[in-house]
């Protein structure tokens, strides 16, 4: 527990305020009850006085609270974790709150069955005043079980299953004062493109989020430009599963986009070509120069020293077998997540998934994947949830109609499959023509939003060299997700 609460109090310089702020907003949802009362007294302030002052306390400003209430053991305590060298960010940390929570589960699973037993064998009062019964027997014993199941019927990050949401009020109100605190961290993962994220605020665990093109249209690329920048620019980890692409081309696709990273171009350099790098050669058959060589071999070296610190982790899979099923795609992410926790799924694309039951014809097939896509979100790793961002083809007759309506489409885009549209939370597209590459552009636009308004069709730019797709316009401030870049 100590390096718990040690890596959510600023102790100047070894850990970054967002990297902080994001543990603490983990840590409070996580649900997580510390068993000495020491660290319960000391997180329950860190907490209060993040809802308060919306950034985390300083270690001194902890130990002046607790002086000031003579509080002798929480000052021993405090002198305790202050000692602890290492501060956990990131995928260890959240390792830390998942190990922490399977052990409370497991003694709180362990102490319901102690008393069921006493309520079975011998009776216990239950409850508290006017509400205080004797329970005895072994119908006495299950109620007593299912009573309290509920809250014990949670997966290692403290998501319920099942809940009494009119007996929820004080959860209600405690998450509701976490998100006030810790706004950005509330959000989900967001795209790096304004218009999108001012909106969207991001995909969250439990959401099924649909990018549908035409073919050579940026399926992939707006994907891989939404994988990179969640794991190169917001810091959480990605899994990529292509069954388009090998990992090599992905992987130097990725490369290749860093060199667009704002700290390659605040020290002066031009974003490399991808086509250059992967022949040793330009479109006119020039030869690379030793400046982009340089330059990618700094961009190389940048990826290996960021690994697991700066960046995120972007983990690539392209599966070798014949006909890989939903259920296969989740079994292998599943395991993954054991030891590098996975916060966006991407799967490229849902039409090259095979169902795992064959239909009566392709349409019913895919609409089965399109609800085990959903269902994946809902119930990965025993509920815990997850957001996916899945691509889609879109028809030729969409492709026809949006050419004729500026480059909007409609869900007859999406006529080979009706679950499309019904599972989805949010659906949304690119759109390219002759003028558009020419002049370094792509529309963008939204089809369904189940939660949110759907944001207007924009134009963005796409540095088509590095497939790198940026905002038409510098950011002027805070709003949404793409400050940096």
């Amino acid at each position: 527990m100590k390096k718990i609460i040690r890596s959510v109090i600023n102790c100047g310089g070894n850990i970054e305020l967002d990297d902080l702020q994001r543990n603490l907003f983990h840590l409070a949802e996580s649900k997580l009850i510390f068993v000495a009362d020491e660290d319960q007294d000391i997180w329950n302030w860190v907490i209060e006085y993040t809802r308060t002052y919306t950034e985390p306390p300083t270690m001194n400003s902890v130990r002046d609270y607790f002086e000031r209430e003579n509080k002798l053991e929480v000052l021993d305590r405090l002198e305790e974790i202050e000692a602890v060298s290492k501060v956990y960010t990131h995928s260890d940390f959240e390792n830390l709150v998942r190990t922490a929570l399977r052990e409370q589960n497991e003694r709180q699973t362990s102490f319901l069955l102690k008393d069921a037993g006493h309520i079975l064998t011998s009776g216990m009062p239950v409850g508290k005043g006017r509400e205080k019964k004797d329970y005895k027997g072994y119908k006495d014993a299950i109620r007593y079980i299912m009573e309290r199941a509920d809250k014990l019927l949670m997966t290692d990050t403290g998501q319920v299953f099942r809940s009494d949401i009119t007996q929820d009020s004080k959860d209600v109100m405690k998450s509701f004062e976490n998100t006030l605190a810790n706004a950005h961290n509330a959000w989900g993962r967001g795209t790096g493109l304004d218009p999108i994220d001012t909106v969207c605020r991001g995909v969250k665990p439990g959401e099924l989020w649909i990018h549908a093109a035409y073919t050579g249209e940026l399926k992939s690329t707006f994907a891989l430009n939404w994988a990179y920048k969640t794991a190169m620019i917001f810091k959480y980890n990605v899994y990529y599963y292509s069954l388009e692409m090998p990992v090599e081309q992905i992987r130097l696709i990725l490369y290749v986009m860093h060199s667009n990273h704002p700290k390659f171009r605040r020290q002066g350099y031009e974003p490399l070509d991808y086509r250059v790098i992967r022949d040793g050669v330009g479109s006119e058959n020039q030869r690379i120069t030793q400046k982009e060589i340089d330059f990618f071999k700094l961009v190389v070296q940048d990826f290996e020293q960021g690994a697991g610190t700066e960046y995120g982790s972007i983990i690539v899979e392209c599966p070798d077998e014949a006909a890989t099923t939903m259920s296969m795609v989740k079994s292998r992410i599943e395991l993954a997540h054991q030891t590098t926790p996975i916060h966006l799924v991407f799967i490229d694309y849902l039409g090259l998934l095979a169902a795992d039951r064959q239909r009566g014809n392709h349409r019913e097939e895919l609409n089965s994947i399109f609800r085990d896509a959903k269902q994946m979100c809902l119930t990965f790793n025993r509920g815990e949830r997850i957001p996916i961002v899945a691509l889609h083809q879109i028809n030729r007759e969409g492709k026809k109609e949006a050419e004729k309506n500026d480059g909007r489409y409609n869900t007859q885009a999406l006529a080979d499959t009706s679950a499309a549209e019904r599972t989805a939370d949010v659906i949304t597209y690119t759109y390219l023509d002759d003028d558009l590459r020419r002049e370094g552009q792509t529309k963008l636009g939204c089809i369904k939003n189940r939660d949110n308004p759907h944001f207007d069709m924009f134009l963005a730019n796409i540095h088509f060299p590095s497939r790198f797709i940026s905002n038409k316009k510098k950011p002027t401030g805070a709003v949404g997700f793409s400050k940096l870049i």
